[in-house]
């Protein structure tokens, strides 16, 4: 599909007509898989007050473009729907669209065509990958999924779900772990019951509906090996916060995905098998958003120190069970447990001690409570050994005026 750019920006001179009429030959792609970017370049550069580099940067970057493409038949509104998809057809696209801009505005065609063409967005992202993996690593053995986001479009309908943190059922209240001033401290949260629609969009956007999706589009590729393994990674956590995450809209999503792996496992038959993992406490951007999670895991941490499993050991043990060099460790419902460290009686037990009493549970935590804004911090680049974080640093910086890059 033809990309249209419609903006208002400074064309230095001509130069940047000057570059879009050389461009104007040339196909929408290169190496018959990658976008033409070069327009978008062009442009940047022009508008950045570097004409005197769009030239040079287009002579060098000229050659790796095809030719414009030979058309097939023309693109109407009786047939356009044959025609997604369609890579043989973007010569027909951008002659469709060229006369239907020199008979509507802009915008008209816009309101036209977003909402036909939405759905197709997954599908776009989706098709190029399974190419990438069929040429470059073949059949798949294993497929491990996660995803934590705060909303996910229906690829069929078009539809946006946004996904909430709250509970069912009822109100929440719990202590929570407040970091807005000099050193850690006990709040409070509260939140309302979710409804059944916040219920329905979160299960939709953190449930199993895309995990089916791709590993459907790899079985249709044939890219599944003989004895594929496919897991997803859950959470289950202790009775302490299981009203605003088990038991809350986000467990209702993890209910989803864990039917989605039986009825995966089921379609795989004796070709693979689909599990979820259940992983123990981890120290993520998703978990850190999550009320009361923050607390419980500095509380956790203080309990079991050094024991406390980070995500990568907890990978390289999902690893070892799948590849055989340890034992699946399931449970009744055939999930893989990771989080037997965490869920251990003992170590709850302590933990339940620190929650009772959460003011007085800090005071006995505070190494703990330290380290998860320490993780934390790392996650988003501060806390670094070596960089000197009070250094004044220049954020706005001259494009550079030698060279070529794409």
């Amino acid at each position: 599909m033809p990309t249209v750019l419609c903006m208002d920006m400074q064309n230095e001179s001509g130069v940047l007509d000057e570059a879009l009429e050389r461009l104007h030959a040339s196909g929408p792609e290169r190496l018959g898989r990658l976008t033409n970017h070069a327009p978008m370049v062009v442009e940047a550069l022009a508008s950045r007050g570097q004409s005197g580099a769009v030239h040079r940067w287009l002579d060098l970057y000229e050659t790796k473009l095809e030719e414009f493409p030979t058309p097939v038949a023309p693109v109407t509104e009786a047939n356009w729907r044959t025609a997604l998809g369609d890579p043989r057809r973007a010569a027909d696209w951008i002659a469709y669209f060229s006369r239907e801009l020199a008979d509507h505005a802009w915008q008209e065609l816009l309101a036209v065509w977003w909402p036909r063409l939405l759905p197709g967005i997954y599908g776009g992202s989706t098709h190029p990958v399974l190419d990438l993996v069929e040429e470059r690593y073949g059949k798949i053995d294993h497929l491990v999924y996660s995803l934590a986001a705060p909303r996910r479009t229906d690829p069929a309908t078009g539809t946006v779900h946004h996904s909430v943190i709250k509970p069912l059922g009822g109100p929440y209240e719990a202590p929570a772990l407040d970091f807005s001033g000099d050193a850690p401290k006990v709040g409070h949260v509260s939140l309302e019951p979710a409804s059944d629609d916040e219920r329905h969009a979160t299960q939709q956007v953190m449930g199993g509906a895309d995990w089916r999706l791709w590993v459907r589009a790899l079985a249709g590729r044939d890219l599944l090996a003989n004895g594929f393994t496919t897991v997803a990674l859950t959470y289950i956590g202790s009775e302490l916060t299981a009203p605003i995450y088990r038991n809350g809209t986000i467990g209702a999503a993890k209910e989803d995905l864990e039917r989605t792996a039986g009825e995966l496992d089921a379609e795989l038959g004796t070709t693979g098998r689909a599990f979820t993992a259940v992983a123990g406490a981890a120290v993520t951007q998703a978990s850190s958003a999550i009320p009361s999670i923050a607390l419980y895991t500095a509380f956790l941490r203080t309990v079991l120190g050094d024991g406390f499993r980070t995500t990568s050991e907890q990978a390289a043990d999902l690893w070892a069970q799948l590849t055989g060099a340890a034992p699946l460790v399931l449970d009744e419902r055939g999930r893989i447990r990771l989080d037997g460290w965490e869920l251990d009686a003992g170590v709850q037990h302590q933990v339940r001690e620190l929650w009772a009493d959460p003011e007085a549970g800090l005071e006995r935590a505070r190494g703990g409570a330290d380290w998860f804004m320490g993780q934390i911090r790392e996650l988003y680049g501060w806390g670094v050994d070596g960089v000197d974080y009070g250094r004044p640093t220049e954020t706005t910086v001259a494009w550079p005026t030698g060279g070529a890059g794409a």
